[in-house]
């Protein structure tokens, strides 16, 4: 008998170690992120758990890099200046055909608008035809574009599509008469219809919604703890948003997205939901619009574009509230320390 109780005592210890050892690694700092987000209300959770600390709370220090165009954010991405960015699957997948690696992770809530240039007469869709129907290149807007003139039977060689990817030049320029028509994300959309603009329809009537946030390969091998609090607090700062007044967040849409006062009050939430796994039936459909392009190659199957790994089940509501609330009291005590 007393040869078998050593060998389990040592078990024991042993198995107490491992433990003890597990624990310490689940402690261990997360790495930081650096993340792309465009200036536009898909990315306006990140940027309010960012704002009302939500993120310190989860010990992820995040830094957030704003852009006014596609081209841009996605060079930075491409040179490995962002671990991570808000995109849409078309331009995840153009970039990942050229041989990027990178993984979507989760769908964003984004709805564009197609608005009309301030003065113009159009009502309807079908009255698309012979305009300036501006776009940005291999992007949603683009897609949204292609769809709804489909939608309505206009053959694509009765618009001439100048592509403009500056979002604020295309509001302007939707201002200034140069062109007819675009799909402009919210704020924009807003901004557009405050100064004269009117929407034809949106990507929510169409049923349609392309944004998504991507990772690179190299990011979600090293820093996976990170990603995963990033979507954590994500799932936060939608439940916050949702359970605030605007005069409670509006400040990052003026600060951050540099919305003017007049307009915050015109805004309206996208119908946002906790962190969503990537639609495989919206990857699909963009990666056959990008075939039609010629954008990709044919052989290009996007089977190794998705990872739902990092999407969790939503938590218990009332936990949910009471996680909110100490997390704004220690950002306030924090701010006014």
């Amino acid at each position: 008998m007393k040869r078998t109780v050593l060998p389990f005592c040592l078990i024991v210890v042993v198995l107490l170690m491992s433990c003890g050892h597990k624990k310490r690694t689940s402690q261990e700092p997360l790495k930081p992120l650096e993340v792309g987000v465009m200036a536009t209300m898909d990315g306006l959770p990140f940027l309010v758990a960012a704002d009302k600390g939500i993120y310190d709370s989860l010990g992820l220090k995040v830094n957030f890099t704003i852009f006014l165009n596609e081209t841009d954010r996605d060079a930075s991405f491409e040179t490995h200046k962002l671990d991570g960015i808000v995109t849409d699957y078309t331009s995840a997948a153009v970039l990942q055909s050229k041989g990027i690696p990178l993984r979507s992770v989760m769908q964003n809530d984004c709805c564009l608008c197609l608005v009309t240039r301030v003065g113009g007469k159009m009502n309807s869709i079908n009255q698309l035809k012979d305009i300036n129907f501006c776009t940005s290149k291999n992007s949603f807007s683009e897609y949204a574009a292609e769809f709804v003139l489909h939608k309505a039977g206009i053959p694509l060689n009765m618009v001439n599509e100048p592509e403009i990817n500056q979002i604020p030049l295309r509001l302007l320029m939707l201002q200034g008469g140069q062109i007819d028509a675009t799909f402009l994300p919210d704020p924009y959309a807003s901004i557009a219809m405050n100064i004269g603009s009117h929407s034809l329809i949106t990507t929510g009537d169409l049923n349609i919604n392309q944004s998504t946030t991507i990772f690179s390969r190299q990011t979600l091998k090293k820093k996976s703890e990170s990603v995963k609090a990033l979507i954590k607090g994500y799932n936060l700062a939608i439940d916050y948003l949702l359970s605030h007044p605007k005069s409670d967040w509006g400040n990052v849409l003026t600060n951050q997205l540099k919305v003017p006062e007049n307009v915050i009050g015109l805004i309206a939430l996208p119908s946002y939901r906790h962190a969503q796994a990537p639609d495989l039936g919206e990857v699909n459909k963009a990666i056959v619009w990008l075939k039609t392009k010629k954008m990709v190659k044919d052989e290009y199957t996007g089977t190794e574009l998705v990872d739902s790994s990092y999407i969790e089940n939503d938590n218990n509501p009332i936990q949910v509230r009471e996680k909110i609330k100490k997390i704004l009291k220690r950002h306030a005590r924090r701010k006014y320390q």
